[in-house]
Order: structure tokens, then C-alpha cells, then sequence
């Protein structure tokens, strides 16, 4: 049976604009209707490379790319997919010869030259691929994902300030580009700028499902990272109230010590309010549940608030507090308190 040249023909160019839309799924489903007509049609093998590839499926991509050089060897489209399906795969010293090959067979082709790039720097000769994609660029400066590239590169040299000027060109190209969105938390997250991190990481979930997976994980350690500065500050309304008890019982004036507490626990509760108001009640719950430290800080940071403010407003922390059982509780809380905060922290940085 002799396929239909017009609908192979409108296949590639229905299976082009699926591509172009991030529709991977459906231009494979048309591009598997077309190759069950044109099973040695190069175009359409390379095409279903690349549908492949943007799902991940690097074994399915690998197979298409390479039947389509087979039947065209000089494909720079073919030779780049299939680069990238070894790339997928980890393989990167076969990816790296060719995509070098896609490069300099094609050298004025920006995406051979950007396929390039993501190899040399996924073996860390970032300089090389900083210069790929230099050359990418001043080929074809209209693509964001060129400038994501190098702002990923620029991160990993530790040139955040050029990163985050290549990840807001890419956003101004792209303002709805997910993978950007959540490159330019990745930095604000590497300056300790937790809340415009965590507001970044939340609008690249949003944006590209595909992307959700990853920025979870970096709000979980946004996350983590908050918990861990309000685990430090219950730590000092803890410590002022073990202080407060001990003038206390010695009858001294715990003046100092109770606005001490006080203020620490105002600050604390502040903190605790703004960590509330940044993070999803949904996605709070969901990292609770999930990592038990992370709630028994929480109780913790609770309990010093709450402790902190009753402390500082009646002047009593320990054996002072009427009633034997009240006077234990106030006498011996803030001490394991503190200790169990200490453990806390103390668990974090080993298990790090």
C-alpha cells in the first residue's frame, strides 16, 4: 500500500505545530498514525524523536533518531535527537561526540549549537559551553531557552548576578516560561531569599505540570530551610525563659529577662505569621505529613510562642508559678524545650 504523500505531508506539519505547542503527546499519536503509512519517512522518524524525547521516553527516542539516520546520515535534525535521546539516558560521552558532531556539521543551526551546550555542561566544561551558547545566541537571540541555558551555566560558576540578567531576559521573551520561573527562585533560594523563593518555586508548579515534581522538592527545602530559622529563634525565647526561671526562684528581678522573652516571642510569632501566610495550607499539610521533623519543629515553635507570651506577661517561669504542678511544669518545660530544640537542629546538620 502506497501512502498518500498530502497526508504524510500534512502530518509533519501537524506533528511541527504540536511540537512548537508543547503538545508532545498529541503529535506522537499523529505522528504514529503517519509512520504506520510512511514507516522509512526520515522527517517523520526524526519528528517522533522529538515528541519522544519531550516525554521523556529517551529508549523510544533513541530508536526513532537512529532508524531515521540510517536511511538519512546527514540529518542534522536526526544526528540532534538523537544527542539528546543519549543525553537523556545519561550516556554523555556518547552524547558528547555527537552533538559535537550536530554542531560543527551544522554550525550555523543555534539549536545543534545549543544541544552542544547542555552536554559540555552537564560534563562540567562549563567555560566550552558557555561559549556555545554565546554562538547559539548570536545566532537566534529570540529564544528564551537559550538564556535559561546560560543562566544555568552562569549558576554554576557562581555568577548569580549574570544568571538572574539571562533568566529576566528569557522571562520578558517568555513571561510564562515555568522552567525560568523556578531558575530564578533556584537563585533567590541561594541568597537566602526564602519567601521570594518559595513564591517562585509556587508559580513554576502552576505553570508546567511537567516542572510541579522538581518545585516541590525545592519547597520542601524552602520550607525546611524557614522552620529551621524560627527552630533558632524558639531556641532564644527558650533560653530567656530557662533565665527567667532561674531569677525567678532566686528572687531577682526577671524584668529584663520577661521583655526579653516577650519581644523574642513577638518576633517568633511574626515570623511564624509570615511563614503561614507564604505557604499553601494544602502544601504545608501535605510536607508535615511527610517529614515528621518538620512537624515537631513546628509544635515546637508553637509551644515557645504561646510559652514565651505567658511567661513575659505574668513574670513567672519556674518554681514562683502558684500551684505545685503549674510551678513543675514552668520549672522543668523550658529546659527540655531547649534541649529538644537543640536536638532538632542537631539533627539536621547530620543528617546533611
Amino acid at each position: 500500500m502506497n501512502a498518500d504523500a498530502d497526508d504524510i505531508e500534512t502530518a509533519r506539519h501537524s506533528a511541527w505545530a504540536y511540537l512548537d505547542a508543547g503538545n508532545h503527546r498529541r503529535a506522537r499519536e499523529v505522528l504514529g498514525t503517519a509512520l504506520a503509512l510512511a514507516p522509512d519517512d526520515p522527517v517523520l522518524l526524526v519528528l517522533n524523536a522529538f515528541a519522544a524525547l519531550g516525554l521523556r521516553d529517551y529508549i523510544g527516542a533513541e530508536r526513532s533518531a537512529w532508524s531515521a539516520l540510517k536511511l538519512a546520515p546527514a540529518s542534522a535534525d536526526g544526528v540532534r535527537a538523537y544527542a539528546l535521546a543519549l543525553r537523556g539516558q545519561r550516556r554523555l560521552v556518547e552524547a558528547e561526540w555527537w552533538a559535537w558532531r550536530a554542531a560543527y556539521g551544522s554550525p550555523d543551526d543555534y539549536l545543534t549549537r545549543m544541544a552542544y551546550a547542555e552536554v559540555l555542561a552537564d560534563i562540567g566544561r562549563l567555560r566550552e559551553a558557555e561559549l556555545e551558547v554565546n554562538e547559539a545566541i548570536r545566532l537566534q537571540s529570540s529564544d528564551p531557552d537559550l538564556f535559561v541555558l546560560r543562566g544555568n551555566i552562569f549558576r554554576r560558576q557562581n555568577r548569580i548576578a549574570e544568571s538572574d540578567a539571562d533568566i529576566r531576559e528569557a522571562l520578558r521573551l517568555r513571561p510564562d516560561h515555568a522552567v525560568a520561573t523556578h531558575n530564578l527562585a533556584v537563585n533567590r533560594l541561594s541568597r537566602g531569599r526564602l519567601s521570594e523563593a518559595l513564591r517562585g518555586f509556587l508559580g513554576a508548579g502552576g505553570l508546567d505540570p511537567s516542572v510541579a515534581p522538581l518545585a516541590r522538592r525545592n519547597i520542601a527545602v524552602v520550607v525546611t530551610k524557614m522552620l529551621r530559622r524560627c527552630t533558632w529563634m524558639a531556641m532564644l525565647v527558650i533560653w530567656g525563659a530557662v533565665q527567667l526561671g532561674i531569677d525567678a526562684d532566686a528572687g531577682r528581678s526577671t524584668i529584663f529577662w520577661r521583655v526579653f522573652v516577650g519581644v523574642s516571642a513577638l518576633a517568633l510569632g511574626g515570623a511564624v505569621g509570615l511563614f503561614v501566610r507564604s505557604v499553601p495550607i494544602r502544601t504545608l499539610g501535605a510536607l508535615l505529613k511527610a517529614e515528621p521533623i518538620l512537624l515537631l519543629r513546628s509544635v515546637l515553635i508553637l509551644i515557645a510562642v504561646a510559652g514565651g507570651v505567658v511567661c513575659a506577661v505574668s513574670g513567672v517561669a519556674g518554681s514562683a508559678v502558684s500551684g505545685a504542678v503549674t510551678g513543675a511544669l514552668f520549672k522543668i518545660g523550658p529546659p527540655l524545650l531547649l534541649f529538644g530544640a537543640i536536638a532538632l537542629l542537631l539533627g539536621h546538620y547530620t543528617r546533611r
